[in-house]
């Protein structure tokens, strides 16, 4: 949710994160809004917070914006908690 008061205010937004796909790891994919709707698998905790989705969802319905989003991901090779990139990333 603190993101919302910032992509209310472009037409266009793109996020950068880890997204797991059928690839290589380190391999980048960029993926349209209605792609990751189709595919995302719902996810009840989370270290993001409140679901992306639902947080454009409400910027387009209170602000009309962003209009384009865009997930730029790369593929993970670990998905564990921690802060540092793995040796295959770096």
């Amino acid at each position: 949710m603190n993101i919302l008061h910032i992509i209310c205010k472009y037409d266009t937004v793109f996020f950068v994160d880890a997204v797991k796909f059928n690839g290589e790891i380190g391999e980048t994919r960029l993926f349209g809004l209605q792609e990751v709707i189709s595919k995302k698998i719902p996810v009840t905790i989370s270290t993001h917070g409140e679901d992306i989705i639902k947080v454009i969802n409400l910027a387009k319905e209170l602000y009309k914006k962003p209009t384009k989003v865009f997930f730029f991901g790369v593929n993970p090779s670990n998905t564990d908690y921690g802060t540092e990139l793995t040796r295959e990333l770096k």
